[in-house]
């Protein structure tokens, strides 16, 4: 959970700062919190407050569960968003509240999909009926940017093509830890700068050897190079252990 989980929230205040006119989450996520604890009693996520330009679907209510669907491919809220995606013209208000009453009916009236909804203007998911024209937005015909891993002011790149195996399943989970660091250190960086202080330079110093033993490790993956990625892995790993004990993570 530490090093695979994502915050939800954390997520919205990074898309809602980039200055898009329109960015949307889809949280099919609602399900029993098996690290539960007496201060933690609830079921299913909490509510989150969509920032300005922003909407954020649940597959259901805020402290309720939401069906796995178990006989299906999908759950039960993503086979009927599936489908409401297809279907040309309807307003982003239309796609959901579609889906929102497909999911009742079928549920017996036990799951409501929920939204929080801070949009403004008109959009389309699927303004023609191309699967080429998903997410719409009718101010612009730009192509939407690609989405770094992390928003700090460095990344570890996941690469788009590696051979499946332990190493490649190593370095995937070992960059996830890696952005944390890096977007933990942008965060430290912006208060710093607040007040006139800068970083520790032992810990600069950490952040760039973190960030190039994996490059190296990247690179020693994409040519195949399994024994080189992991010594490259090896020396990034401490690094990251570092840099996670400086930053109390």
């Amino acid at each position: 959970m530490r090093y695979d989980a994502s915050s939800a929230s954390k997520l919205h205040d990074r898309v809602a700062g980039t200055g898009v006119a329109l960015n949307v989450i889809v949280l099919d996520a609602c399900r029993n919190n098996g690290f539960r604890t007496a201060r933690s009693a609830g079921a299913g996520l909490a509510a989150m407050n969509a920032a300005r330009g922003s909407f954020i679907a649940f597959s259901t209510a805020p402290g309720q569960i939401a069906s796995d669907n178990p006989r299906g491919r999908n759950g039960l809220f993503t086979s009927y968003f599936l489908e409401a995606l297809k279907l040309p013209g309807l307003k982003l208000d239309d796609v959901f509240n579609r889906v929102r009453e497909q999911v009742y009916q079928a549920s017996d009236q036990k799951q409501l999909a929920w939204t929080s909804s801070s949009v403004i203007g008109d959009f389309r998911f699927n303004r023609t009926g191309s699967d080429r024209d998903l997410v719409f937005d009718p101010t612009s015909e730009a192509k939407p940017a690609p989405v770094p891993v992390a928003t700090g002011r460095q990344t570890v790149a996941r690469p788009s093509r590696i051979d499946e195996g332990p190493e490649s399943d190593r370095y995937l989970k070992l960059s996830a830890r890696a952005n944390s660091v890096l977007d933990g250190l942008d965060q430290l960086r912006q208060e710093q700068a607040r007040i006139g202080a800068s970083l520790r330079g032992d810990m600069a110093g950490a952040s760039e050897r973190m960030t190039a033993y994996m490059d190296k490790a990247d690179r020693a993956l994409r040519d195949g190079n399994a024994a080189g990625a992991v010594r490259s892995m090896d020396s990034a790993e401490r690094e990251v252990e570092k840099l996670e004990k400086f930053l109390g993570m």
